[in-house]
């Protein structure tokens, strides 16, 4: 009952923004061109947001497959994760999930591929940010880092790399400043600056939004236990209704899978460690 993509649809036939076209703004566009301009129906917008999110798996799929070891249980493993239903579920809708899936899955394989493209690596770190700014920025930040400070370059692009660093330095406060008034800091906090008890209180009042029977009320939690119920909750001993019951199967699939990735691979198998590894 609180699903966003009735709310993306029914905006889109009287909302249309371009310049300030970040976030929610960006699907209500998309979803615009399509509704508002080609008058195409609710299950035909999905279906193109379907398509945006099947090309995304078809891409992590492919980065998958060329990337095993030579072990059948790892073709297991890559079909039970492609065909996990959550994937589809959250990709195949009006939404900003397509769209940020298809952009990290886009990332992957423009690192994976044989034939690295640094082009189509910076494209979906700029799709992600469109979509969700407070991710997108910090993953621009973090390649654009290694890639300008690590990586070999000749003397005449020494000189456009400290230039882009000052560029970068110069905007970084305005860049700041938008994420701030884009994750709602000011309104919710009714803050005139940004303080650190500020960022506390932010914080504090968002964990309480309760959105659907999935919610968990994480305030009094250690750390750990948030990030893993965030992650892998519910359990199959923790369930109230038949969706859940289904979600908890595919979460404990999970945990065990995680385990037995984390024995078999970290573990047992070096890791040849690069640049864009450690920017993932």
């Amino acid at each position: 009952y609180k699903g966003d993509s009735t709310k993306y649809f029914s905006r889109s036939l009287d909302e249309f923004y371009f310049t300030t076209a970040f976030g929610s703004k960006f699907i209500i566009s998309i979803t615009a061109l399509f509704s508002n301009f080609l008058s195409f129906n609710y299950i035909a917008v999905t279906l193109i947001f379907n398509l945006i999110g099947a090309v995304g798996l078809l891409l992590l799929t492919d980065v998958l497959f060329k990337n095993k070891s030579v072990n059948n249980n790892n073709n297991y493993i890559i079909l039970i994760l492609v065909f996990i239903p959550s994937i589809s579920f959250w990709s195949s809708s009006i939404g900003k999930d397509a769209v940020a899936f298809f952009s990290i899955s886009l990332l992957l394989w423009s690192i994976y591929n044989s034939q690295q493209s640094l082009l189509l690596k910076y494209l979906s770190l700029l799709i992600l940010f469109i979509v969700r700014p407070h991710y997108g920025i910090i993953g621009l930040f973090i390649f654009l880092f290694n890639d300008i400070i690590f990586k070999k370059t000749s003397y005449k692009f020494l000189i456009f790399k400290v230039i882009l660093i000052i560029a970068l330095l110069s905007i970084s406060p305005k860049i700041f400043q938008f994420l701030i008034h884009y994750t709602g800091y000011y309104y919710v906090t009714a803050e005139t600056s940004f303080t650190f008890q500020g960022l506390l209180n932010f914080m504090e009042v968002r964990s309480r939004y309760s959105a659907s029977e999935s919610y968990y009320d994480v305030r009094s939690m250690p750390y750990l236990l948030k990030v893993f119920t965030f992650l892998l909750r519910p359990l199959p001993f923790e369930i109230n209704s038949l969706f859940q019951l289904f979600v908890s199967f595919e979460n404990l699939l999970l945990l065990i899978l995680m385990f037995y990735l984390i024995i078999n691979k970290i573990i047992k198998i070096h890791i040849k460690i690069n640049l864009d590894l450690i920017s993932l």
